[in-house]
């Protein structure tokens, strides 16, 4: 087993980026466990394409996470990291967001903006995720993985422990797959089956890239030029995979709700008070959301 640790700025809110990450977690692909994220990953190396399994757990008395992954991941290493510091978002600067969002993030500074393993995996979730509950979505995303992904090598599966059991799918295998399969393994509707296998053909032939650093508003235009994807994903999939931290899905059914208004428009004139930093104030007001709903069922 190889051992890794990062620093962040603090303060870091790690309970609530481990709340967003169990609430949204692919059975077989992520568990969390205790104080601990852990994931099955895979990744195209020059020595080929290597599975493995990461575990991430804070250290905050030296403000830092510690990372633990298989030998298997041994040649993919920066390539691990480099992940590790996009899902927690390593790199934020609190000093400078929690300031400017004010009164919304007083009560939980240090709250970070949950980012990609990889990009691809996002916008799939978002795609899945549309107009249908949290539960659901994982649902079609585990039998989209189980039919799809990489298995994780016996070895490592005896050693990562109960729980992990495949990476999330490349781009080519949906591609490969085409959309009636999708829909077959995942229940989807033809429509999302077909948005589905074009994104993937996108992605796979390296036309459309989801990843930081990416050129922002071609990667727009294209996740946009993809029928069945609207203003909603594109900025899910800015704000996760593309790491813009001033994204906004102000469409957002909740988002609207928390700032009591009615559309989209209006949510974003409202939100204008927050930019550059739109996408913490976006996580700050789902969770502001889902504290009311855990009050209310209380």
């Amino acid at each position: 087993m190889l051992r890794f640790e990062l620093s962040y700025r603090p303060p870091y809110a790690w309970n609530a980026v481990l709340g967003f990450l169990e609430h949204r977690r692919i059975d077989g692909v992520e568990q969390v466990i205790g104080n601990a994220y852990r994931r099955v990953l895979m990744f195209d190396t020059p020595a080929g394409v290597r599975t493995g399994w990461m575990q991430v757990a804070n250290q905050s008395e030296r403000n830092a996470v510690e990372i633990a992954m298989s030998a298997s991941l041994a040649a993919a290493v920066p390539v691990v990291l480099d992940a590790v510091r996009r899902v927690f978002d390593l790199n934020c600067r609190p000093d400078i967001v929690d300031p400017v969002l004010g009164p919304l993030a007083a009560d939980l500074p240090g709250l970070r903006v949950p980012g990609a393993v990889d990009g691809f995996e996002i916008a799939v979730r978002a795609i899945i995720g549309q107009q249908i509950s949290v539960p659901h979505a994982r649902k079609i995303l585990m039998k989209l993985c189980d039919a799809f992904g990489g298995p994780l090598d016996p070895f490592d599966a005896a050693l990562a422990g109960e729980g992990l059991r495949v990476a999330f799918p490349a781009a080519s295998s949906f591609a490969g797959a085409g959309a009636g399969r999708l829909r077959e393994i995942g229940g989807l509707t033809q429509a999302r089956a077909a948005t589905l296998h074009a994104l993937a053909v996108e992605v796979a032939s390296e036309r459309l890239r989801l990843a930081p650093l990416e050129p922002l508003q071609p990667t727009l235009n294209g996740l946009l030029a993809i029928k069945g994807i609207g203003d909603w994903t594109a900025q899910y999939v800015a704000m996760r995979a593309l790491s813009w931290p001033d994204a906004f899905p102000a469409g957002d059914l909740i988002l609207r709700r928390q700032l009591g208004v009615d559309t989209a428009k209006q949510a974003s004139a409202l939100a204008a008070q927050w930019a550059p930093w739109r996408a913490y104030a976006t996580v700050h007001l789902w969770r502001h959301h889902h504290r009311k709903q855990e009050a209310r069922h209380a």
